[in-house]
């Protein structure tokens, strides 16, 4: 920072180079269960997605490789403290629990 360079998450990165809408989940509880359930709904449905974040596969990789439509992505606090730019589609918070707390001071508004 000290040199102003951008320190990024590897999904903010990747969300600079797709133009996929993206439906980003994130929460204390059920981020994992409800990605996959979101994936597995768009995908039965015969629309064109990835499935990226804490499960599935790198996304900076699947957008490199051929982007898709749309991606469901889990992302923890940790992931979303570096992203920046990132603007989804659709975005799920599952629930808010003191989980993690200490890297914000053990307050629920930081």
């Amino acid at each position: 920072k000290a040199k102003n360079v951008e320190i990024i998450d590897e999904i903010e990165f990747a969300s600079r180079y797709t133009k996929a809408k993206i439906i980003a989940i994130t929460g204390s509880n059920g981020k994992t269960t409800t990605t996959r359930l979101v994936y597995h709904m768009l995908e039965t449905a015969g629309l064109d997605v990835g499935l990226a974040g804490n499960v599935g596969f790198s996304l900076a990789k699947q957008v490199a490789e051929g982007d898709r439509a749309y991606y469901a992505l889990e992302l923890s606090s940790f992931q979303l403290d570096a992203c920046y730019s990132i603007r989804p589609y659709i975005g799920v918070l599952t629930n808010i629990t003191p989980d993690h707390l200490d890297r914000y001071e053990y307050k629920l508004e930081n």
